[in-house]
């Protein structure tokens, strides 16, 4: 009886630790909620976190009905989506350079309302992202910077770009 106190308690930690570690990495994006006309709510970062620099990544974006704050079963979605670096992670920061990632948002298999564009950060620091375009027909625009850039009220937001240790 003892061994299975044990086993379950060892179970019961497993599941805590694994909700935790989930939490805070759905944590690691920016919410915003009514975009698009009040019909949807977004959440953007990256799709790995921290993102390093030289390492791949990729914007990241989870789309949400406004209403429920349900998952959004979203039919077309075309959006533009420019990488911005700046000079700092503050949400009127001097951009240093934009560019507008190529290809189309690939949507996830495993979560049909996330939505990705690779690309490689070159250097650490602060990034934003504008979004423009539509989502089933709704038109959005809408400007994320990382860090302390984030205008979510609650002060969620996704990392800026890290330098990774070198070996």
């Amino acid at each position: 009886m003892k061994n299975k106190s044990i086993i379950f308690g060892k179970i019961i930690f497993a599941v805590l630790i694994t909700s935790l570690l989930c939490i805070s990495i759905a944590n690691a994006h920016e919410p915003r909620d009514g975009v698009a006309g009040g019909v949807y709510n977004v959440s953007v970062g990256h799709r790995v976190e921290p993102g390093f620099a030289g390492e791949p990544n990729a914007f990241d974006l989870f789309v949400r009905n406004a209403e429920d704050n349900s998952n959004a079963d979203v039919g077309e979605i075309e959006l533009d989506v420019y990488v911005m670096r700046l000079r700092k992670d503050d949400f009127d920061a001097k951009v240093t350079k934009i560019r507008k990632l190529t290809g189309d948002l690939r949507r996830d298999f495993s979560t049909p309302n996330r939505f990705n564009i690779y690309y490689l950060p070159k250097r650490p620091g602060a990034v934003g992202f504008i979004i423009k375009g539509t989502i089933d027909g709704n038109y959005i625009y809408e400007k994320f910077v990382c860090g302390g850039g984030s205008q979510n009220e609650s002060g969620r937001s996704f990392g800026c770009i890290d330098k990774i240790q070198r070996f």
